[in-house]
């Protein structure tokens, strides 16, 4: 299925849970209007553990779910400098993972069991910071 395609199926998906009426919803008998943007389940922060700078742009890694399925950590914010500082996946997908990112030169980083919970109209944000510590020879 293409990126679009998903969007669209979630996004449909996504309104239809929020539209008015819904008594298993109560946020949805309230008037919650939900928006059509899709949001990251996981935002990974990467850093050097010394000095803190970003280096996510050089950085990559991914969520594994439970049912052992790779969602590859994409580009996702930027600093003034334009230098980027996270890296997301787990787009509107809640459940389990194990989160893993890998940089040149540097220790390989593992956060288990992070949960990524339903929301209303889009998953709860989970946010991580990869402090990553260089390798010494």
């Amino acid at each position: 299925m293409h990126l679009q395609g998903f969007v669209a199926l979630c996004c449909a998906g996504t309104l239809g849970a929020c539209s008015g009426g819904n008594s298993q919803n109560p946020l949805a008998d309230e008037g919650l209007v939900c928006t059509t943007d899709v949001r990251p389940g996981i935002v990974v922060e990467i850093r050097d553990g010394s000095s803190g700078a970003p280096i996510a742009e050089t950085a990559d890694g991914e969520a594994i779910d439970m049912d052992g399925t790779e969602l590859e950590l994409e580009p996702y914010s930027f600093n003034g400098d334009g230098e980027m500082t996270a890296r997301a996946t787990a787009y509107e997908r809640p459940g389990r993972y194990r989160v893993n990112v890998r940089h040149n030169g540097y220790a390989n980083w593992t956060a288990e069991d992070v949960t990524v919970e339903a929301g209303a109209c889009h998953v709860t944000m989970t946010t991580l910071q990869a402090d990553l510590e260089q390798l010494t020879d």
